[in-house]
């Protein structure tokens, strides 16, 4: 009877640990998402990631560990210690204390800090105009070219590259070479997945991850994979790669509820089409208004210091005809800086 009863224990416990179905396209994340715009709100993240960065460019190799939290809903991602070497990761300097990277659905970044000098927390970032669904079908569609690609015999497929001796993973792991297409042109992907992890992900997005991570094909026919080790590189040789050490259930909340947004927001990017274009034209716009101020000014004290020389030392006519003029033209010129340190959140900065 008791060989029975541990017979029994011990197929309940292989089918809870190593038989257990995997998680299917169809299969989704119930965690609550966050938000896609908003981003001095309470991002809250359900999955932790330590994985080991590595990039090239101009001939310079870095190398960063990174521990990171993913929001399995949406997709967004928060780096405590940041993802740009902007800053080397540093936790603080003589100017700002850095709190954090928040990537949003939308891969809007933003970088939050506190600013020493003006006592201010802020949120750094750039508005943008993509909107989360852009993104999934953006790379659920480049995943799915990607593969396609894979399984089509009339293309010259080369072999992956070995795996670095430096990742160290207990799966199998399957590799993939091909290449994807963005902006800057063609770029050389490979990819190494475990297609049978030992852990099950429910996600909602087709990668919960930066390069590496939970890769959701949406196919009720195929598991979830995890991806283990992902490079992009270019044709010069510069690239960007991650290495997967683990990924592990781990709740995470940010409250950047009392960050000022800081940067170029949606007041100079606008809200509709090309947001560099429409920052470049308000720009511009205000370059010849400032210009036109600045010319403004310098006649109008020309003409003041030829009117006191006609005058013949009697300033006291001359000043009060030009100087309310020169104040006016000054104010102008001061109340078009504040709207544009407005527009980037900085109206604080701007000393009275």
């Amino acid at each position: 009877m008791k060989n029975l009863v541990f017979i029994l224990f011990y197929f309940i416990f292989l089918s809870n640990i190593g038989f257990a179905q995997c998680v299917k396209g169809g299969d989704q994340s119930k965690f609550p998402a966050n938000s896609e715009k908003k981003i001095d709100s309470i991002f809250n993240f359900d999955y932790r990631i330590n994985s080991t960065l590595e990039f090239k460019t101009k001939g310079k190799t870095r190398r960063f560990v990174l521990t990171y939290y993913v929001n399995t809903q949406d997709g967004s991602l928060f780096f405590p210690k940041g993802i740009l070497p902007a800053n080397n990761f540093e936790d603080q300097n003589e100017h700002f204390r850095f709190d954090g990277t928040v990537w949003l659905s939308n891969r809007q970044m933003v970088n939050y800090i506190f600013d020493k000098a003006n006592i201010q927390k802020r949120s750094m970032t750039v508005h943008s105009n993509n909107s989360s669904n852009d993104v999934f079908f953006g790379q659920h569609t480049a995943i799915l070219s990607f593969f396609n690609d894979q399984n089509d015999y009339t293309l010259n497929h080369e072999k992956p590259e070995p795996l670095p001796p430096t990742v160290d993973w207990d799966g199998i792991l399957h590799g993939y070479t091909g290449y994807i297409y963005g902006v800057s042109g063609k770029a050389k992907l490979t990819l190494y997945l475990d297609e049978k992890p030992m852990q099950y992900y429910k996600t909602s997005v087709p990668l919960t991850g930066f390069l590496t991570g939970i890769l959701n094909f949406f196919n009720e026919d195929k598991c979830n994979a995890l991806v283990v080790f992902s490079k992009i590189e270019q044709k010069n040789g510069d690239y960007i790669q991650e290495e997967l050490f683990s990924i592990t259930p781990e709740e995470k909340t940010f409250n950047a509820s009392n960050y000022k947004p800081f940067g170029l927001l949606k007041g100079l990017m606008g809200t509709h089409g090309n947001g560099v274009q429409n920052m470049q034209a308000k720009m511009a716009a205000f370059q010849a208004k400032a210009i036109a101020l600045g010319n403004k000014i310098q006649q109008l004290q020309k003409a003041k210091h030829h009117c006191i020389e006609t005058k013949r030392g009697d300033p006291a006519p001359c000043n009060k005809k030009y100087d309310p003029l020169i104040k006016r033209a000054k104010k102008d010129a001061k109340k078009l800086q504040y709207n544009l340190l407005k527009k980037m959140g900085a109206e604080d900065m701007m000393k009275n």
